[in-house]
Order: structure tokens, then C-alpha cells, then sequence
């Protein structure tokens, strides 16, 4: 695996059941500590009820905030194998992570069912100003029904149309290799598209889980999980963190 150094986490959830069954814990990988990670099942709300915080279960507390009662996604019980989900209303709902990083290579994974195949999403923008410079950006879809991965220095550099993105629930990655100097976008255990990337440090005080910049081209999906790492995965590894969310979340 390399070297990744040591993670462990229990994920709270019992044979895949949210507690039925066995009485056995489902563990992720005990490698590559993450930069965050946000789990729909670590919060107790009522159905409906607006979020205002997704507390980090990485440990480095980069709790997922949004102070601003109108941008607040919702919270829904049993949404996808008994475990709950955030829910964004592709109109304005997005949190903001007070997540940074000085490298250039990075791993996103997300648990989540998009609601429309034709609209665009972003899940994860780093961007903070009018301007492109260190920007690191995961799109579901650019509004042609391709999955993208961005990123921007100097100039963009941004993946060619891949393959059609899908709704209902799925597992999706991107990688940014800065060494190889490659981006990659896996859908479930397939790699979907690569393309080249410019390694390209983040430098953000602050990061937007729902949306692009300012609220930009908004998220309309259920996200159940999402883990940030300030790696690049090798295929194995995406392997193995997808098999144990789909051991969860029974996505395929």
C-alpha cells in the first residue's frame, strides 16, 4: 500500500445492516489517514431536518458548517440499505470545510445517488475567489452528461467527456496523481476516464462540499459518505476503500 502510515475507523455499522445481523464490525482499510470524512450515519436527526453541521470522523475536526439557515441540506433516515442521507436540492444547499493542503496529489470518494443525469453538479470545489489559481474540483456532471475532474494553475486542465453519468446510487472516485501527472475518475471498481493533470496544491483555508464556488452549479443528489485523502490512490487501494463503502451501503 505504501507508505500510507496507519488509519483505523469502526464505521458503527454491524454486518452491513445498520445493526441487524451478526454482531460484526464492518472496518474500513487501516490505511491512508484521511483529510476528512463525513458519514450520513453519524448524525441522529429527524426525517427532513436541515444541517448545519457534519462532523468530521477523521479525527482532524474539519467539521462540514453552513451558518446560513437557507443553504442547509436536509437530513433523511433509511434512505439507502437502513442508512441515512444528505440530500441537495440542486438550488443553493452546500456546507463549507475548513479543509487545506500544500501537496499535489489527492483522492476523493463519495457515496452518493444523483437525482438528474443532465444538470451540472460539483461535489467539491476548493476554489475561493473569482480566479482559477490552486483550485482542485470534482464535477459529477458538466451538464453533457460526463463525469469531470478539474483542476486549475496557471490555465484549467480538466478531463475529456467521459462516460454517462447515471442516476441512483453509486460509488465514485477521483484521483489526481500528481507524480504521474494524471487524473483518473473510477464508477463503482471501473476506472471510468483519465486524463493529464498539472499537479496542483490546493493552498485553501476553506473548501464547498455541495457546490462550486459560491454556490455555483449546485449538487442535486443524496450523498451518504464522503472521504477526502491528501494521496493518490493506487487502483488497489480504490479497490479496497470501494469494497468496504459497498460492504456498507450495498450499492452494487
Amino acid at each position: 500500500m505504501g507508505n500510507r502510515g496507519f488509519y483505523g475507523f469502526s464505521s458503527g455499522v454491524k454486518n452491513g445492516f445498520n445493526g441487524f445481523g451478526p454482531a460484526i464490525e464492518i472496518k474500513p482499510p487501516s490505511f491512508a489517514p484521511p483529510l476528512c470524512w463525513y458519514m450520513a450515519d453519524s448524525l441522529s436527526l429527524a426525517d427532513a431536518a436541515a444541517v448545519a453541521t457534519w462532523t468530521d470522523q477523521s479525527g482532524n475536526g474539519v467539521n462540514a458548517t453552513q451558518s446560513n439557515s437557507s443553504y442547509r441540506p436536509k437530513f433523511y433516515n433509511a434512505v439507502k440499505n437502513g442508512l441515512p442521507a444528505i440530500r441537495f436540492d440542486n438550488t443553493d444547499d452546500r456546507f463549507v470545510c475548513p479543509i487545506s493542503d500544500t501537496g499535489g496529489n489527492y483522492t476523493f470518494m463519495a457515496v452518493l445517488s444523483p437525482t438528474s443525469a443532465t444538470a451540472g453538479h460539483y461535489l467539491f470545489d476548493s476554489r475561493q475567489t473569482t480566479g482559477n489559481v490552486n483550485r482542485i474540483s470534482c464535477q459529477i456532471s458538466d451538464g453533457s452528461l460526463a463525469r469531470h475532474a478539474y483542476t486549475y494553475g496557471a490555465a484549467p486542465s480538466g478531463l475529456p467527456v467521459g462516460a454517462p453519468v447515471t442516476v441512483g446510487w453509486q460509488i465514485l472516485t477521483w484521483v489526481f496523481n500528481g507524480t504521474s501527472s494524471q487524473a483518473l475518475i473510477y464508477y463503482n471498481l471501473g476506472l471510468s476516464i483519465s486524463g493529464p493533470y498539472a499537479p496542483n496544491p490546493m493552498y485553501s483555508t476553506y473548501a464547498i462540499l455541495g457546490s462550486g464556488y459560491n454556490g455555483a452549479v449546485p449538487l442535486y443528489s443524496d450523498l451518504g459518505e464522503f472521504i477526502a485523502w491528501p494521496f493518490a490512490f493506487s487502483q488497489s487501494e480504490v479497490f479496497s476503500v470501494a469494497s468496504y463503502l459497498n460492504h456498507k451501503w450495498e450499492v452494487f
